[in-house]
């Protein structure tokens, strides 16, 4: 596959010295937005300094391993928060799930077109930019149709990165008029006794679905064994924040690193379309979120993070740190991808 990043090559030492670097970085920039209470700080925090970070030439990277942890870490803690609350929202999905599949018909349909008249692109890359699925997956079929695969990389990235920041700041400044979500109370830490159990579970949940073949294994393994504890009244509680917190800014951080490499001038070109796409992507599943929420008992913040156009693990997390339910967001972004997994190859075959 075409890298849609430049080629380097680093010593091992540099590449562990970029991992401590970039760590910092993220620390640094979670705590400062935690700080200053930024909504979800501890992840839009780190996101954005790393971001910054890789933008502006500093070497940062983020092994793999520390990717699994984070993700594995997160999905436990999500899983941890569903009780029998959470599965009171139930009867609301299939309006929603309906929703979801509007806006990303209109999204579809919208954002490619803009990309073409607008700036130009050709139709597959125009597409391809435009798909809201996971990124690995965007970038293999980008690679396949023959789309500019640099171009698809840098705008999925912008479009998430957008979502990350974009979402806390609207959602925190309608804060004071937007219901809060019912099916997440408050809960007290988890025992010691109870985090063993419940990471015990994770690691079992996360090797199953790997073995399984199951996309992003760590985080929806961890998060199946997690809901399969709390669900059944096996522990009850949430993880703490001495936990979750470093997963946050773990996670914020192997997004930002997304930024390392890639061709400065490319990116600045690509500016204007990212930013194009981040806007449409944001307001239909805004709309959409608005509209259903005025026709079901869901709040408004909960509804859009479950359809936004961003990663499941992203979203999943970032409902955690905003304090609505994960797993209504995690369902709805999982269908998404299953239902794009499987349409999406034989529609783009016959339209590019």
């Amino acid at each position: 596959m075409t890298s849609p990043v430049k080629d380097a090559q680093q010593p091992a030492a540099d590449t562990h010295g970029a991992v401590l670097l970039a760590c910092a970085i993220a620390t640094a920039g979670g705590l400062a937005a935690h700080a200053i209470n930024f909504p979800a700080g501890l992840l839009a925090g780190a996101m954005v300094a790393v971001a910054l970070a890789a933008l502006t030439g500093v070497h940062v990277a983020a092994p793999d391993a520390l990717r699994r942890v984070a993700f594995l870490t997160v999905g436990a803690t999500i899983g941890a928060s569903v009780s029998q609350e959470t599965l009171t929202s139930l009867p609301n999905w299939p309006l929603s799930l309906a929703a979801l599949a509007l806006s990303l018909v209109a999204l579809m349909l919208a954002a490619p077109v803009a990309l073409q008249k607008v700036f130009g692109y050709d139709r597959r890359t125009a597409v391809m930019s435009c798909v809201p699925g996971a990124f690995s997956f965007v970038l293999a079929f980008s690679d396949e149709t023959g789309a500019d695969i640099r171009r698809v990389a840098i705008i999925q990235t912008m479009r998430l990165a957008g979502l990350f920041v974009a979402i806390p700041l609207i959602l925190g400044a309608t804060a004071s008029v937007a219901p809060q979500d019912p099916a997440l109370p408050s809960r007290a830490s988890l025992e010691p006794i109870a985090l063993v159990a419940l990471f015990a579970a994770a690691i079992v949940g996360a090797l199953v679905s790997r073995r399984c073949g199951i996309a992003a294994p760590e985080f929806i393994g961890a998060m199946l064994g997690g809901m399969v504890l709390s669900a059944s009244g096996v522990i009850d509680g949430a993880v703490p924040l001495a936990i979750a917190g470093p997963a946050f800014i773990a996670t914020g951080l192997v997004i930002g690193v997304r930024f390392a490499n890639i061709d400065r001038a490319l990116f600045l070109k690509s500016l204007a379309a990212g930013s194009l796409v981040f806007a449409l992507s944001s307001a239909i599943t805004a709309t959409a979120a608005v509209a259903t929420a005025a026709l079901i008992d869901e709040p408004f913040g909960k509804l859009w993070l479950a359809m936004a156009p961003g990663g499941l693990d992203s979203m999943a997390a970032l409902a955690l740190a905003l304090g609505h339910d994960p797993a209504f967001v995690a369902g709805h972004q999982v269908l998404r991808f299953l239902g794009l997994s499987l349409v999406l190859p034989i529609i783009l075959r016959r339209a590019l």
